[in-house]
């Protein structure tokens, strides 16, 4: 798994994409039928196909940041519904590509009036908008890790969140292929 994960993070990965260069007649489209160009990129972030394991990646990765932050006695509420003018919304954890961008995006998303008071009441807290931004290659975004480590995570739990989303690119990667050798 650690060579892979070095693969993915360098983006070395053979796709048919990256196998292609230099061959303009080689076939570059995902075998799993959805027409788009088979890319490093494309398999974990966009393949209709992988969308389960896309979720359970984000899912592994809020199970342990969960972990992380009870243990460091924060109250944590997880994905909870709620109801805002601008209707429900759901927070969770953001994976995306431009990393400041993405995290900004989501944390503004999310830091409005109604969500502010509805974990005022349900926490006794004020809340603390921040969002685990990691992309696919591995990298979490500036602004993740800064809240992060304000909220007492140590360097080695941020890097553990990352490890968990790498395993689980690592995961959707095999899947992809499982899924194109036999399906």
């Amino acid at each position: 798994m650690y060579i892979n994960a070095l693969k993915t993070h360098l983006g070395v990965v053979n796709t048919k994409l990256r196998s292609a260069r230099g061959r303009p007649a080689a076939p570059v489209h995902c075998d799993l039928g959805c027409g788009c160009q088979e890319s490093l990129g494309h398999i974990l972030q966009v393949c209709p196909k992988l969308a389960p394991e896309r979720t359970r990646r984000h899912d592994r990765v809020l199970d342990l940041l969960q972990h992380q932050l009870s243990h460091k006695n924060w109250q944590v509420v997880r994905e909870p519904n709620i109801r805002t003018q601008a209707g429900v919304r759901v927070p969770d954890n953001a994976a995306g590509d431009f990393l400041s961008r993405a995290h900004d995006l989501k944390r503004s998303y999310y830091d409005v009036g109604d969500i502010k008071a509805w974990v005022r009441e349900k926490t006794g807290h004020p809340p603390v908008f921040t969002t685990p931004t990691i992309n696919w290659r591995g990298t979490m975004a500036t602004p993740s890790y800064m809240a992060l480590k304000s909220m007492r995570l140590s360097k080695a739990e941020l890097c553990l969140l990352v490890v968990r989303a790498m395993e689980r690119s690592i995961v959707a990667l095999w899947s992809h292929r499982d899924m194109r050798c036999y399906g």
